[in-house]
């Protein structure tokens, strides 16, 4: 699913759809493959259904950093300081003091 298209929501089962706007190049480029990125597969966060968790770029930034490959340990790779996930939510485990929102 392409979340952000002026308009309208498109999948790949769309594809006729996707051939009648491809001229209109705004209105949706194929980027990739999806990533089925889960919290629970980090250490690091907290199990919750939060939306403001779950949806904040800093966790995706979390989530893709220690993501190696769909049934592959999550290990960070990059070295992302991981108070940048509670910049504004509070979605890291207490374990770790960082404060929520800061």
């Amino acid at each position: 699913v392409v979340p952000k298209t002026p308009g309208m929501v498109l999948n790949e089962n769309a594809m006729g759809l996707i051939k009648l706007t491809h001229a209109e190049a705004r209105s949706y480029i194929h980027v990739g493959v999806e990533l089925e990125l889960d919290q629970k597969h980090s250490p690091y966060l907290k199990d919750t259904e939060d939306a403001g968790c779950c949806h904040d770029l800093e966790g995706y930034l979390h989530l893709l950093d220690g993501y190696h490959g769909k049934g592959k340990k999550f290990e960070l790779a990059t070295g992302r300081d991981i108070a940048l996930v509670n910049k504004s939510c509070d979605f890291l485990k207490d374990e770790y003091l960082i404060p929520p929102a800061w």
